[in-house]
């Protein structure tokens, strides 16, 4: 195994495009290089071109080879097998994730695999994520910049705003990303935070996590459920749960939420 590339660069990119490595295509799906055995009909993208020898092998540049079966072929809301398909209707991944861990064979930390299971990747100690886990910097990532409505500038800006934050301070700081999440957004753009950016779209503070538009016992539910590691939250409701911008959900934000519950 080697590895496939640097996380926390790939991060620094995705803003409505595909990251460093990956080609895109004209549907705007974003596919790697991979090593393919036509015999087998199975693709390996943890080894490199020069170790992609044998005869039943070929290395596949996506979108440079004309038998490539994905490279403009997913453009109806569809992705190959084992792709999850993201809500700008775009495919991805699961992945390997070594964070501050030593790679395999050398490779730095925060190395990312595609070619393990599950329990290949946790037997190695490290982090296996589905496409649409919360951390994943990909899922969502090349999306079309219009909205179709007037908050489009403000989701954008938050956006950018975001992706260098959490970027620099996971980098930086060592916090994981969903820590690094909430406390960029409950942080003001002159902190390298982004609250002043993104309160407007996130409803940061506002203590109604599940996102119904009111506050009441099912927040509360909500936001135990996510303490309790029970359910995992995107940057929305990480912001919205943080009632008292501190960058950490517990139950100082419970307690703080049942109090405006009593007295509304």
């Amino acid at each position: 195994m080697i590895k496939s590339m640097l996380f926390l660069i790939l991060f620094g990119y995705f803003m409505a495009e595909c990251p460093d490595g990956f080609y895109e295509d004209s549907c705007g799906n974003c596919w790697l290089p991979y090593c393919y055995n036509y015999v087998s009909h199975s693709s390996q993208y943890d080894i490199s071109e020069e170790e992609c020898t044998g005869n039943t092998l070929m290395w596949v540049v996506p979108g440079q080879n004309n038998n490539d079966p994905y490279f403009d072929n997913f453009c109806d809301n569809e992705c190959p097998d084992s792709f999850l398909i993201d809500d700008c209707g775009h495919c991805w991944q699961s992945f390997c994730y070594t964070f501050f861990n030593p790679g395999l064979n050398g490779d730095p930390s925060h190395s990312v695999y595609y070619d393990f299971t599950p329990e290949e990747c946790e037997s190695y100690g490290y982090n296996y994520y589905l496409p649409d886990h919360p951390s994943s910097p990909y899922f969502n990532s090349n999306c079309s910049d219009d909205t179709g409505d007037d908050g489009g500038d403000v989701v954008d800006a938050c956006d950018e705003c975001l992706d260098g934050c959490v970027s620099y301070v996971v980098q930086n700081y060592g916090y994981s990303f969903e820590d690094a999440a909430a406390w960029c957004n409950s942080t003001p753009d002159a902190s390298y935070g982004c609250a002043d950016t993104c309160n407007d779209y996130y409803n940061c503070g506002s203590g109604d996590a599940n996102g119904d538009g009111s506050l009441n016992v099912s927040d509360i539910v909500f936001i135990v459920s996510y303490i309790i590691n029970e359910t995992i939250f995107d940057n929305n409701q990480i912001c919205a749960s943080d009632l008292n911008s501190d960058s950490i959900i517990n139950v100082v934000d419970v307690v703080g939420i049942v109090d405006i519950i009593i007295n509304q």
